[in-house]
């Protein structure tokens, strides 16, 4: 960016940019705008307001929404991480499913319906690795 903007008043773009070139350093952003400075103001306070980043469930943070899982075969775990879903608290046993090639090995089946999280509540560290 100081490349293209000018390092010197010799090879500055435009009059008066190698000045802002000399104002950047590492990662600092630039924006240019024909917006008067309070329209810009006022847009740029608008967008960060909406803006939101997603992020994985950490404990302590507060639930968003309430999760609740229903009673039955969870197929999306296997066999071995079944001791693991008890130790996080869920009602799990594992089955035979006599229909699957999976009958050796037993699918994961939750006992009752479970309620992981309310809504505004704060997460354990168990409902934070559960979600």
């Amino acid at each position: 960016m100081v490349v293209a903007l000018g390092k010197g008043s010799a090879d500055e773009y435009k009059d008066g940019l190698h000045k802002v070139s000399a104002q950047l350093e590492e990662c600092v952003p630039v924006l240019l705008s024909c917006l008067c400075q309070r329209a810009l103001h006022i847009l740029i306070n608008r967008w960060f307001a909406q803006y939101s980043e997603s992020d994985f469930a950490r404990s302590g943070n507060k639930a968003t929404m309430a999760i609740t899982l229903d009673a039955g075969p969870l197929s999306q775990f296997t066999h071995s991480m079944e001791p693991q879903l008890r130790k996080l608290g869920l009602p799990t046993t594992l089955k035979k499913d006599v229909n699957s090639c999976d009958c050796l090995l037993g699918v994961v089946t939750l006992l009752s319906d479970y309620d992981v999280c309310k809504e505004g509540a704060s997460l354990t560290p168990e409902q934070a690795r559960l979600l």
